[in-house]
């Protein structure tokens, strides 16, 4: 059956494992999230298989699987284009051909994750004793337990990332504080936005446990690289409240200038504010995370972003490739996705950086009991073929959430092109995707201004 979505770990050899990074309590290290496919509409180039990356000369030290985005009724998975047929009489992909994929991964040290959540998709917990049921179920499926319908066959995945937009924060401390009683060697990893607390996780950050997480210091008043870039928050989390008191916190950033609606510094930028805040930090700072994989590996020639993170700034073949470590000195300009492609230079990004910075820098003040909702106007215009072409402004009290609506309708609001940023109805690169829809976002101090992620089929996005 084809979905309509397109969207024991085995141990490495001695000298493999010995070279891999301790995630857990090393700094430098890198991670990547992969499977939903941006890159394919924004340079026509498809994302690759997973365990291409994990064979680059600088690879991550951790890569998370995007997303696990329904639960708990009828559980599925989305992969993209990586992987669209289902078990027989069920709503779970079947990806079991990933199995040797993961596991060359793991042997070379490098750390696979399930993520759940993402901006799209139906799931929340809903109460502690759901999440911790739903705890023994991502178990079974994902880690050391067995069930039917493993979606990755014999292959175990070495933790749990928790990219939670919606559904209310209800049930992940329970959830995770489970997961780490079931499987006390696995990483358990969180993805929130970097105003505190996130509105989505703020149970969880409260009294649930977390190796790692992966701060999103972008799309948000405290990005990275700005003067309320607020690690030293974090920070203060990690070594006061945090209930595992060796808990890494990475700086999130994205890998490209359209990866996000705001917030794309540059690899120089980032490694710079990388290494200040290493030498502020340097107890609690884990590394550096990028949305995504397909963007970070990308270049049409010479060093790709991460590459020349990893040489310059964090230091070469942390996960267990091959390459040199030149860390302190700026490597070459490439022709690279982030430099070149998908420039911040266009007037249309400037205009929705602009836009965003404004929009960002308003809303820290706001009250986080305020909350607004967003009127998306339609008068049935259509010259792309995704809908009304000139729906009204996004604010940074809206976002981007996909809902699947096959075919697409000129009249309703669930059919409506990607929009960049501020713009007034300009899609991103030209690029309608059907199934788009504009909604309010939660109280404007937990504003989610999009990412805008592009795919290959009408998937859900990240963040």
């Amino acid at each position: 059956m084809k979905s309509y979505f397109g969207l024991l770990a085995l141990l490495g050899s001695p000298l493999l494992a010995a070279s891999a990074m301790d995630v857990k309590t090393g700094s430098g290290g890198l991670a990547v999230y992969w499977g939903q496919n941006s890159l394919s509409l924004q340079t026509g180039t498809n994302e690759m298989d997973l365990d291409k990356y994990c064979t680059q000369s600088n690879p991550p030290d951790i890569i998370l699987l995007s997303f696990h985005h329904v639960y708990t009724s009828n559980p599925t998975i989305n992969l993209a284009y990586h992987c669209e047929d289902t078990f027989s009489g069920s709503s779970m992909l079947n990806c079991t051909f990933m199995a040797p994929q993961i596991k060359t991964c793991q042997d070379k040290g490098i750390k696979i994750l399930i993520s759940m959540g993402g901006a799209a998709g139906s799931y929340s917990l809903g109460s502690s004793s759901v999440g911790s049921s739903y705890a023994q179920t991502v178990y079974d499926t994902f880690l050391g337990g067995t069930t039917t319908n493993r979606p990755f066959g014999d292959a175990v995945l070495d933790g749990v990332d928790l990219d939670i937009e919606g559904g209310g924060p209800t049930g992940y401390a329970a959830f995770s504080n489970k997961v780490h009683e079931l499987s006390p060697s696995s990483l358990i990893t969180g993805a929130p936005q970097c105003p505190y607390p996130d509105a989505q996780l703020s149970e969880a950050l409260e009294s649930g446990w977390f190796d790692i997480i992966f701060v999103q210091f972008y799309n948000n008043y405290c990005s990275a690289g700005t003067s309320s870039f607020n690690f030293d928050t974090w920070a203060d989390w990690a070594t006061s409240k945090s209930k595992n008191s060796a808990v890494k916190v990475y700086i999130g950033s994205p890998a490209c200038a359209k990866c996000a609606s705001s917030g794309y510094i540059g690899v120089d930028k980032l490694g710079q504010v990388y290494q200040d805040t290493l030498s502020k930090f340097s107890n609690v700072l884990g590394g550096v995370m990028l949305w995504d994989a397909g963007a970070a590996y990308y270049s049409t020639s010479g060093d790709t972003f991460a590459d020349k993170l990893k040489k310059s700034y964090l230091g070469s073949s942390s996960g267990g490739g091959g390459g040199s470590s030149s860390a302190g000195s700026p490597s070459s300009s490439a022709e690279s996705l982030s430099a070149e492609s998908l420039s911040a230079e266009s007037s249309s990004a400037e205009s929705s950086s602009a836009a965003s910075s404004s929009a960002d820098s308003s809303s820290a003040s706001e009250s986080t009991s305020a909350s607004t909702s967003a009127t998306v106007p339609n008068d049935g215009s259509d010259t792309t073929g995704g809908g009304d072409d000139d729906e009204g402004v996004l604010t940074a009290t809206s976002y981007f959430v996909v809902t699947i609506n096959s075919p697409p309708s000129a009249t309703s609001t669930a059919a409506l092109n990607v929009r960049d940023g501020d713009q007034n109805g300009v899609p991103v690169a030209g690029l309608p995707i059907p199934g788009m829809a504009k909604r309010a976002a939660e109280p404007i101090m937990y504003t989610r201004v999009p990412r805008l992620h592009q795919f290959s089929h009408p998937d859900p996005p990240r963040h």
